[in-house]
């Protein structure tokens, strides 16, 4: 509860009409299991979670949450191409140092990383798991993660969430 997969289920409900109950699972494992066991209608998650499940047929990814199709599965159509343009967004794995990290290091790690994304078995097994890398400078970071906080709180506050106390 609380989590990305938690208000995109409940955004999910509310662009196709249909009231989503959330229900907390203790992981991806417990969820995929119930799912293809037939013990639950649906869930949401991420899609390294579902693809292999998909690729083997044992589960249906019905769409993806991306502005794109992702590369390792261009079955899946997005959420904005089956109508549903509120049901883009993405979530972002970033890598985080101290607030008072030297520039010149943030730089240097920022250019290993890189380096070690475009390597081509690294990008292989990204793609494979559904993950399409994309880098960015610290700056542009800022900017995304700026925009995606102003509309994660317009999002949280359309769908009436609130804080646990």
């Amino acid at each position: 509860m609380g989590s990305f997969t938690h208000f995109f289920g409940v955004m999910t409900g509310q662009a196709i009409g249909v009231p989503l109950e959330p229900v907390p699972y203790r992981g991806a494992a417990p969820l995929v299991a119930d799912l293809q066991g037939g013990h639950i209608a649906a869930g949401c998650g991420g899609i390294t979670d579902f693809l292999e499940h998909h690729r083997a047929g044992k589960v249906r990814v019905l769409f993806t949450s991306g502005a794109k199709r992702t590369t390792a599965a261009p079955d899946i159509p997005t959420g904005a191409e089956l109508g549903y343009p509120s049901l883009n967004i993405l979530g972002w794995y970033v890598f985080l140092a101290p607030p008072k990290t030297p520039p010149a290091l943030i730089d240097a790690w920022g250019n290993e990383l890189r380096a070690v994304l475009r390597m081509p078995e690294v990008d292989r097994k990204l793609t494979e798991f559904g993950l399409d890398v994309e880098t960015s400078t610290p700056a542009e970071l800022s900017q995304l993660m700026a925009r995606d906080f102003t509309r994660w709180k317009s999002i949280l506050d359309s769908i009436g969430y609130k804080l646990p106390q």
